[in-house]
Parts: C-alpha cells; sequence; structure tokens
C-alpha cells in the first residue's frame, strides 16, 4: 500500500469506531456528519517511527437527530473516542433537521454544506442546508479568526519560550499552529475579495493568484499549506524557532489588522486600535449592552477583556524586546477577567495565562 491508501485504511478504522459508540447513545439518530479537514479529504496526518500513519488534527463530528441527546452522554462519549481512536481530541455536537434548515451565512456553515460528509445513515440531510453564496460572507468572520487564531501565538510553546530548542512533539505542534496562523490570514485575504473556498488547496491556490505581489505571503503560505497536511517535527534549535515565530507573527499582524479595518470601518494598527472598535464603536457598545441586559451578568465583558488582553500580549513580543506597555495593558485586562491574575508577569507567564483563560472564561 501506498501512503495515501494506509491513511485511508486507518480513516475507515477509526469512522466505524465513531460510528458503532455513536449509535449505542440512541437508535434515532438520522446521520453522522464528518466536517473539518477529514471531511475535506484535506485532514493532517504523521508517519510515526514504526511506519504506522496517526491523524494529526482532531476529528469534527455532527449527529443529526430529532431528540437532543445529553450534553454529559455527548461528554462521555467524546472521551469514549479518544481513548478509543488515541487521538488528541473529538469535536463532537448536535444538530436537528430544522437547525439546518436555519444555517446562516458563516465559514463554519459555508464548509458544512460544500466540504463535509455523511459517514453514517441519510447523505441528502446535507441538502437541508441552504445553499451559500461566498459573496455572503461576512468580514466579521475576521475579527472571529483574528482572536481565534491569536492562540497560535500564545499557546504554540511552553514557558521556555522562544529560547530553546524543540523536536519531537514540541517541534511538529509549534510548526503547526505556525501553519494554522497563517492559513487563517489567507482566510481573511479571500473573504476580502469574496473569493473564500471551501478546501484548503483551492484557497492557497486563490490567494496565489489574487496576491501576486506579496512574496513573502507566497513563501508561507505554500509552506504553511504542506504542514498542516504533513506536520513535521524536525530538530529546531532556538534561532529557527524565533526566525519562523518572527516571519509569522509580522505577517499575521499586518494582515490581520488589514482585515480589522475593513470590518471596523476603522484603521486598525495596533492593540489599542482593536481595544476601541472592541468596546467604543457604536455597533460594540450596542452588542456589549444588550448582552448584560439579556443574561445580567457580565461574563461577555470578562470574555471581550480576555479577547483583547490577548492581543496586547501577543502584539507586546518584539524581536528586539517586548513591549512594555502593551504587556502591561494586556495583563491588566486579565485581571478584569480573573482577579487571581498577577500584576507582574514575564512575557511568557502572561501568554500562558491568556491561553488558558481563552479557555475558562
Amino acid at each position: 500500500m501506498n501512503d495515501y491508501e494506509l491513511q485511508e485504511k486507518t480513516l475507515k478504522v477509526h469512522l466505524q469506531i465513531i460510528v458503532d459508540q455513536c449509535l449505542k447513545l440512541q437508535s434515532d439518530i438520522m446521520a453522522i456528519i464528518l466536517y473539518g479537514g477529514y471531511g475535506r479529504d484535506e485532514g493532517s496526518w504523521f508517519q510515526e517511527n514504526n511506519g504506522l500513519w496517526k491523524p494529526y488534527n482532531d476529528y469534527d463530528l455532527i449527529i443529526v437527530s430529532q431528540n437532543k441527546i445529553p450534553a454529559e452522554a455527548l461528554k462521555d462519549l467524546k472521551a469514549t473516542l479518544v481513548k478509543q481512536i488515541g487521538i488528541k481530541w473529538v469535536d463532537l455536537s448536535q444538530l436537528r433537521p430544522d437547525d439546518m434548515r436555519r444555517l446562516k451565512p458563516s465559514i463554519f456553515n459555508y464548509d458544512l454544506k460544500n466540504a463535509a460528509k455523511v459517514i453514517y445513515g441519510d447523505a441528502t440531510l446535507l441538502e437541508l442546508i441552504p445553499e451559500i453564496d461566498r459573496a455572503a460572507l461576512s468580514m466579521v468572520e475576521a475579527k472571529i479568526l483574528f482572536f481565534t487564531r491569536l492562540y497560535t501565538l500564545l499557546g504554540s510553546l511552553d514557558e521556555r519560550g522562544l529560547n530553546t530548542t524543540l523536536k519531537g512533539e514540541a517541534s511538529r505542534f509549534f510548526r503547526n499552529q505556525m501553519a494554522k496562523a497563517i492559513l487563517a490570514v489567507v482566510d481573511v485575504l479571500l473573504l476580502a475579495k469574496n473569493a473564500y473556498d471551501a478546501s484548503y488547496s483551492k484557497r492557497v491556490e486563490i490567494a496565489l493568484r489574487l496576491y501576486p505581489e506579496k512574496e513573502e505571503f507566497h513563501k508561507l503560505c505554500q509552506w504553511a499549506l504542506a504542514e498542516k497536511l504533513r506536520p513535521q517535527a524536525p530538530l529546531m534549535n532556538a534561532d529557527d524557532v524565533r526566525s519562523l515565530y518572527k516571519r509569522v507573527h509580522t505577517f499575521y499582524f499586518t494582515e490581520m489588522y488589514r482585515g480589522l479595518s475593513i470590518y471596523f470601518g476603522k484603521s486598525v494598527s495596533s492593540p489599542a486600535d482593536v481595544e476601541h472598535c472592541m468596546k467604543w464603536l457604536p455597533s460594540s457598545m450596542l452588542r456589549r449592552i444588550w448582552w448584560i441586559m439579556k443574561y445580567r451578568n457580565f461574563r461577555v465583558e470578562r470574555q471581550v477583556a480576555v479577547m483583547v488582553a490577548q492581543g496586547y500580549i501577543a502584539a507586546a513580543w518584539r524581536s528586539d524586546g517586548i513591549n512594555k506597555d502593551d504587556l502591561n495593558r494586556g495583563i491588566s485586562l486579565l485581571r478584569r477577567a480573573d482577579a487571581r491574575v498577577a500584576q507582574e508577569m514575564t512575557w511568557d507567564v502572561a501568554r500562558l495565562e491568556a491561553a488558558r483563560l481563552r479557555m475558562e472564561v
């Protein structure tokens, strides 16, 4: 068997385990949908020393049924699948047919409609999702991608940070996160041109064609796509780590700020600009007030504080040193979300605190 056939064989075994375990939950499951990279046949695979191929990223699954599955049962199922398959994570959610009919234009729903596969049940259920014109995808997705992928710059390294040698899984994880940051920028650049596509490979191909003047972008895109599909784990010394981080960091903020400028309708070139737009633009203020009145608590305010804090802390890094003002502002915002956060921290401690709080608040 060639490598592709070996990967497909492994995937087939894993999907059968998934189907068997899902069907144990309840009898009225109408379909099980595999989406994400593996749903579009662009999953990440790496080869172990014994020659076996393993999936690197999580499996993304949706169960379609009329009756809601209890959240605790889904949680237990995730744990079972992770253990049986030997994968880091399984993203498992559920939809009813009526939910599918009401899905609105978004990157997630566009990909679900155009790049997912039914691994059990009625394959026609995907037809319930309304057709989504790529031109209908809003630049709000740029804001979502910016904050979501900040983790790649914050949580891709342990407490030793950039001044360390990486090998094995530590190297693979760091490089994979850097690739995700670049591919998120690709998505934003395509959204700005109404040219988004459900395929990773096609997105990169389209972006290279639409932005021929961005030479560094071309190099990073091609590297990121290869790294996404086949994560590598070469030995990286501290200079290698810093060099790659600097390239990605510079490119990420330059292009993401441009995307945010389009979305907010205001020039964004710093974390302070991001904070202003997230808090004080009329649309942002109204949204914050609405959430406070609806839920009668300040949880969303804490979430916004952590989101903005991530931007400050990630942007605080410079190749010639840490910007203390941005770092301290980021720490101050983290403390609004969690008073236990220390008033003074190194950049490495602060970025890991931000990475932690984004999952907890």
